[in-house]
């Protein structure tokens, strides 16, 4: 899947799931994906409300470039808080994952979820909101092992990345955030 720079593309919410009979499914932006500018014109079918960009049962997936996905939180965040807000791009039950080179803004909740994932390299990557946006963590990892984060630069009105739900230990993240002033952090072992 090609997303060609200097382009835009709205996008409802969408759910692409495997297994896919080629090895590694490559997706590039280098273009800007955007949602409808109006929560109103959210249009999901009922099992798919909570997230944009959703891919599930992927067993090797590139997803990288130089574009943007930009999710126009603020009408979002300006809402009653109970009202559904939709994650950026999540993965489940996926392994082989690699995501680099983007740079997501102003999504309505969290940015990146990973869950189920097994071995994950998330690098180069630009996430940000306002300090004022409500539950946009940059990545929330949960269920997962052997996540890889280096290089990135998160900025969001809430966690930079969230780590939920662990039943197994993450090995060796690896973090670059500038704007909370860390430098490197690393981990190992979490349990």
């Amino acid at each position: 899947m090609y997303f060609p720079p200097n382009r835009v593309f709205l996008t409802h919410p969408l759910l692409l799931k495997g297994p896919c009979k080629a090895e590694v499914v490559r997706v590039e932006i280098n273009g800007t994906i955007t949602a409808p500018s109006e929560p109103k014109n959210w249009k999901c079918g009922s099992d798919n409300c909570d997230t944009w960009l959703h891919f599930s049962h992927m067993y090797g997936i590139e997803i990288s470039g130089s574009g943007t996905i930009s999710g126009r939180g603020q009408k979002w965040w300006d809402m009653k808080r109970d009202k559904d807000k939709p994650a950026a791009l999540r993965i489940t039950n996926s392994r082989n994952v690699g995501l680099s080179g983007l740079r997501f803004k102003d999504n309505p909740k969290m940015h990146i979820v990973l869950n189920g994932v097994q071995t994950a390299y998330l690098s180069y990557l630009k996430i940000e909101a306002p300090g004022h946006s409500p539950n946009t963590d940059g990545i929330h990892i949960g269920e997962s092992t052997d996540v890889h984060i280096q290089h990135c630069n998160i900025g969001t009105g809430d966690d930079c990345i969230s780590i939920g739900d662990i039943e197994e230990y993450f090995a060796d993240f690896i973090l670059l955030v500038i704007e909370t002033g860390i430098r490197e952090l690393l981990y190992y072992a979490i349990t």
